[in-house]
């Protein structure tokens, strides 16, 4: 999977669920579109049990309130089809005409802080903050958690701290919170890039995933001496899970003590500040993301009692020049260990390692017993001797040509995916399992029929019938306006899926296969014509090709899948062919010409 978005896709999920908050909904609700729902009395969200059918274009629900006891009236307005299912969002529905839940909390506001009762107990609440100035001292820019918030004459214990609670807030520089405290969400304070110290209470049982990654400016962390689950060991300005030495929080005015012998998923993730960082003897595990996103990482040494490597460590660490991976490593998990280190050209196993190995100085991750290259970086070449290269191998590398020798002969799916800078790739003319005819700048298999590996540079030779699983999957096309040649059959899963510079589209009538998702998140994707492609439109064919404007479809064409253009915003001009009998119900899902789809196959259904 493709990581580049991971922090920007906490922000948006913040300011989503807030967004949801200010709408007056209860938290939990499985409405698809919540900003359509309203509360008719305007009271606070509440537990609550709804009972509908589905059939009307305006959907009218009674609620009956379980906290207090009163009944109220909810409206739900969408444009739909009476074929859709309902309610959105909930699958143990067997017939339309059955009762269903929607869950919620009650929540209420005090001196900024939104407040979520839990269910367990009436007396304990989760805070959290909206996206806003709120401080009472903005001098200071110091928050204060405190144990307990008095409501309409009610106290209530403040035990935790909600998910994504105060992500994103740039006031607080500062962080106290109460003893009394004992759960502190997963990312909680994500995004806060002005927060500068954490206090954490003795009363912490829990502290969530990345509750403070992507705080660049987070230099002193605390832990109360009295807690019993974490500390912060030898002044080290990290969070320690006490029990099992595991380094759960740090920030780039951390030291690594000695004791440690874990490094959480994410500890250290995106902390912009940290220039090198040794990891001590004793540290046998680091886990997925720990370093994720650290772009000014010039220098990281790993010790000899290394033994694993998760996922996506060392993710967009764009300043890291080399590495070396120590001789006692036993297991490196392969999927982007290196994703977006642009730098990094120099990467080799010490020698004496029993699994892993860089052999004729390739630059690169061979599993040793198998000749699989399982990891590359920007300087990586492929020698011979290798047999095999691994799934994401060289994901986002940015490698210009690729020369595969006469012993390669297996390629893994999305070896090369979002190799956006690749030109160039040939075959050693030995090779049993792979071609690639001169000037053609693809891979092919042997027999010439089936596209493996496309590129910026690729010229499609004569004779191919197929294109492969992913063969371009977020690499470039040749030309912008792709127009694939006459007697190409089949057009793989994912074959063009993420396409960077993709906008205008021509599909031959040869084609009778295309598989699934094999245009989708094309971003420039303007115009398609499709003169083939078979009696079924895939599924998440076009899907988020939010730029897609106008498309053609081919007569013989007899029905749609679900989700196949479904977030296609701008797609106003289809031509539908008279053959159309079946459109999935969500197949143009936020689309613009969906009522007009719909009205069309209706009409020639009759």
């Amino acid at each position: 999977m493709n990581r580049k978005s991971i922090i920007l896709s906490a922000w948006l999920l913040t300011s989503a669920a807030h967004a949801f908050a200010q709408q007056e909904v209860p938290q939990e609700s499985t409405f698809l579109n919540p900003e359509r729902v309203t509360i008719k009395d305007g009271r606070d969200s509440m537990n609550i049990t709804i009972k509908g059918r589905q059939g009307e274009t305006d959907f009218t629900f009674s609620r009956t309130v379980m906290y207090p006891s009163d009944e109220v009236t909810v409206t739900r307005e969408r444009r739909t089809h009476p074929n859709f299912p309902i309610p959105f969002g909930i699958n143990s529905i067997k017939d339309k005409e059955e009762p269903f839940e929607m869950k919620g909390t009650r929540t209420f506001v005090v001196n900024g802080f939104e407040c979520v009762v839990h269910r367990s107990s009436d007396d304990d609440i989760n805070i959290s903050r909206k996206l806003t100035s709120y401080l009472a001292n903005k001098a200071d820019s110091v928050l204060h958690i405190p144990a307990f918030i008095e409501y309409e004459g009610k106290r209530y214990n403040v035990s935790g701290i909600s998910k994504k609670g105060f992500a994103g807030n740039t006031d607080i520089k500062h962080l106290i919170i109460d003893e009394g405290v004992w759960d502190i969400g997963d990312e909680a304070f994500i995004c806060c890039t002005n927060l500068q110290s954490v206090r954490i209470p003795a009363t912490a049982e829990y502290i969530g995933l990345n509750a403070f990654g992507s705080c660049p400016n987070l230099k002193s962390i605390t832990v109360d001496p009295a807690n019993k689950e974490f500390d912060s060991r030898d002044n080290c300005n990290a969070i320690i899970e006490t029990k099992s030495n595991t380094l759960a929080v740090g920030c780039s005015g951390s030291s690594i003590p000695s004791s440690v012998t874990t490094i959480r998923q994410g500890a250290f993730a995106n902390c912009l500040n940290m220039e090198s960082i040794t990891i001590p003897e004793g540290v046998k595990q680091i886990e997925d993301e720990a370093f994720a996103g650290c772009y000014n990482l010039k220098s990281i040494s790993l010790p000899q009692s290394l033994e694993y490597l998760g996922m996506y460590v060392f993710w967009n660490c764009t300043s890291l020049p080399s590495i070396v991976i120590p001789k006692n490593v036993k297991e490196i998990k392969h999927g982007g260990l290196f994703q977006g280190c642009n730098q990094l050209k120099s990467l080799t196993v010490e020698e004496g390692n029993g699994r892993y190995d860089s052999r004729s100085a390739c630059n690169a991750i061979v599993e040793t017993a198998t000749n699989t290259l399982v990891t590359a970086c920007a300087g990586t070449r492929i020698v011979e001797g290798i047999g095999a290269i691994g799934e994401e191998a060289f994901t986002g590398m940015p490698i210009h040509s690729l020369h595969l020798p006469k012993t390669v002969s297996k390629i893994e799916n999305y070896a090369f995916y979002n190799c956006e800078e690749l030109v160039s790739i040939t075959v050693d003319e030995e090779n049993p399992v792979y071609s690639s005819p001169a000037g053609s700048n693809a891979l092919l298999t042997k027999d010439g029929k089936t596209l493996v590996l496309g590129c910026a540079g690729t010229v499609f030779p004569e004779g191919i019938t197929h294109i492969g699983e992913g063969a371009f999957w977020g690499n470039r096309v040749p030309m912008g306006a792709l127009s694939l040649p006459e007697g190409i059959k089949v057009i793989g899963e994912r074959a063009f899926s993420h396409c960077p510079n993709l906008w205008m589209l021509t599909i031959p009538s040869s084609v009778d296969s295309i598989g699934e998702y094999a245009f989708s998140y094309c971003p420039k994707l303007n115009i398609a014509c499709l003169k083939g492609g078979g009696k079924m439109l895939a599924y998440g064919i076009f899907y988020r090709c939010e730029k897609l404007v106008a498309i053609e479809l081919p007569q013989g064409m007899e029905s749609i899948s679900n989700i196949a253009f479904s977030h296609c915003t701008n797609l106003y001009s289809i031509g539908l062919p008279s053959s159309l009998q079946e459109v999935g119900h969500t197949a143009f899902e936020d689309c613009p010409c969906e009522k007009e789809v719909l009205q069309l196959v209706q009409k020639n259904k009759e």
